[in-house]
């Protein structure tokens, strides 16, 4: 006899099964989770390490790459051997995204280049100790929230799942059932008069006695 074990599933078929939503679904959900996450935690941590948030349209396109990114691994259940280095290699490119559109506008501009370029190089062997250190703290918290994320998605679509029959069950009441007519015809009237007249049958004279003129 053989069994076997959905922990080893990680299909998108099978973790559609497992989490209880269709595919198509399961996988927008994951992604959209995964890619506002990493989105939201790297940028966090790259501006408390120092560096430059890029603006509005810039956010837009590295959105829109961290998305395509996270749909290739949305397919399959989030497994710690594949999340853990898709979610650094994701910072690293969000890292450097950052620091691209961040050196876009153009960068200080002075009469003492030498004595600025000093700065800036002091400056990067700071950041650079603190950038790593918090973006490696971002793919820890990344990866902690999203199993906290994905865990409570399943509590509640179980307690949906077995909570919508009965809310159904409350507000629309089941009409009650009407008792059956059975029609009465005229060969019921006669079997009718045939069971009264075997138990309760007509009186009269003994049939042995002589009857009186």
């Amino acid at each position: 006899m053989t069994t076997t074990s959905t922990v080893g599933r990680t299909g998108p078929g099978a973790a559609a099964r497992t989490s209880g939503m269709p595919v198509p679904l399961a996988r927008g959900v994951r992604t959209g989770v995964l890619a506002s996450t990493s989105l939201t935690v790297g940028a966090v941590a790259h501006a408390t390490a120092g560096g430059h948030v890029p603006g509005t349209p810039s956010l837009v396109v590295l959105g829109a790459l961290t998305v395509a990114l996270c749909a290739l691994v949305a397919r399959a259940r989030s497994r710690v051997l594949v999340l853990v280095p898709f979610l650094a290699l994701l910072q690293l490119v969000l890292h450097h995204g950052f620091m691209l559109a961040g050196a876009m506008p153009g960068g200080a501009a002075g009469s003492m280049p030498a004595m600025a370029g000093e700065h800036t190089a002091q400056a990067g062997h700071g950041v650079g100790a603190a950038m790593l250190v918090t973006h490696a703290a971002a793919v820890v918290v990344t990866a902690v929230l999203l199993a906290a994320t994905e865990r409570a998605a399943r509590l509640a679509i179980a307690v949906w799942t077995w909570l919508l029959p009965a809310l159904l069950g409350i507000l629309v009441p089941v009409p009650p059932a009407r008792p059956a007519t059975v029609p009465f015809t005229a060969r019921g009237a006669r079997t009718l008069q045939q069971v009264l007249r075997s138990v309760a049958p007509r009186r009269g004279p003994p049939s042995g006695m002589p009857t009186v003129a």
